[in-house]
């Protein structure tokens, strides 16, 4: 499965990815959030990207991801690259756009989950991939066009062969 995963993120124009509790310093090791950011840098390198985070730990603001293309809302001063976010987000209508959400669960469903959900539903060219250990359900009016992994973030990021 994560072959075609790959193949259908390598192939989008452009590529969003949602992190969650699942991949935070609360629930990871030092050693494995390392790596998971390790591989997303890997997988984001020169591509069309936007990074929105629920965690607060400031862990993504310590990789090689580009500053002004992540949005950590819930982070002390972290709205600021909200209009950001806003504003890449309108440009994927129409597009292709892969959506990555890693572990995000319901504490905050409101920033990704159902957002996310709903971008599919409106651009025909979306497809959403929700990986996690607890809650990667996908809804059904999406169809074909979203696909549930439950599994470790880490451990899905590192089968990927990036």
């Amino acid at each position: 499965m994560t072959e075609t995963i790959y193949d259908d993120i390598l192939n989008a124009e452009m590529l969003l990815i949602g992190i969650g509790k699942e991949v935070s310093e609360k629930q990871c090791k030092k050693e494995e959030l390392d790596e998971a950011y390790h591989q997303l840098e890997k997988l984001l390198k020169g591509r069309n990207y936007f990074v929105l985070t629920s965690n607060t730990d400031g862990a993504v603001h310590r990789t090689k991801i580009i500053p002004m293309l992540i949005a950590a809302p819930y982070e002390e001063g972290g709205e600021e690259q909200w209009q950001s976010y806003m504003n890449w987000i309108t440009c994927t209508l129409g597009h292709s756009l892969v959506i990555l959400e890693l572990g995000e669960g319901f504490e905050h469903p409101q920033l990704m989950r159902w957002p996310f959900e709903k971008m599919v539903m409106v651009n025909q060219k979306a497809k959403l991939i929700r990986v996690g250990e607890a809650f990667p359900q996908i809804p059904k009016d999406i169809g074909e066009r979203a696909v549930s992994v439950k599994m470790n973030c880490v451990k899905f990021l590192r089968q990927l062969q990036l």
